[in-house]
């Protein structure tokens, strides 16, 4: 049974609905950056580290500048801040259709896909190198914290 509005929680759980949110969210992330499968074929070094990272930041960079593109191309003014756990940067967009606002917003998941696609369909390309490593875990951490979001800690849906 869907409530219409939600229950209301007391400032104490509200930190404690809070802080289990950070917990899963920290858990997420050291199953998935667990240094044996993320650096697989590299010594785990201060580089191979480094190289890991900024796979994740490219992916991230590409998945934001999808939505920059997407936004320029439907003529759609957004204005970009910081984000959270989720979204590290975020936006907001002014007055927009129904379709624009699909194109701008589900251009940085497509252009995760394609990137997923690319590198695992082009043979030149390592999959066991820290940096492609990065990407990868990025594209599959990000669309996870969109769902946890949306669904269990509803954070954007407010």
């Amino acid at each position: 049974m869907a409530y219409k509005n939600p229950p209301s929680f007391t400032p104490g759980r509200r930190r404690l609905l809070a802080t289990a949110e950070s917990l899963l969210v920290v858990a997420l992330f050291a199953l998935l950056l667990h240094p044996a499968p993320a650096f697989a074929d590299e010594d785990l070094t201060s580089l191979s580290v480094f190289k890991f990272f900024a796979g994740m930041a490219s992916a991230a960079v590409i998945h934001e500048g999808a939505h920059a593109v997407a936004a320029k191309v439907t003529d759609t003014s957004i204005s970009w801040e910081a984000g959270n756990y989720n979204q590290p940067i975020a936006f907001t967009t002014g007055e927009m259709s129904t379709s624009q606002g699909f194109a701008v917003y589900s251009a940085g998941l497509l252009a995760q896909a394609a990137t997923a696609e690319i590198i695992l369909d082009v043979d030149r390309i390592d999959k066991n190198d820290a940096f492609v490593r990065g990407m990868m875990a990025w594209n599959i951490v990000n669309p996870i914290l969109y769902a946890l979001d949306y669904c269990v800690f509803r954070r954007s849906n407010q």
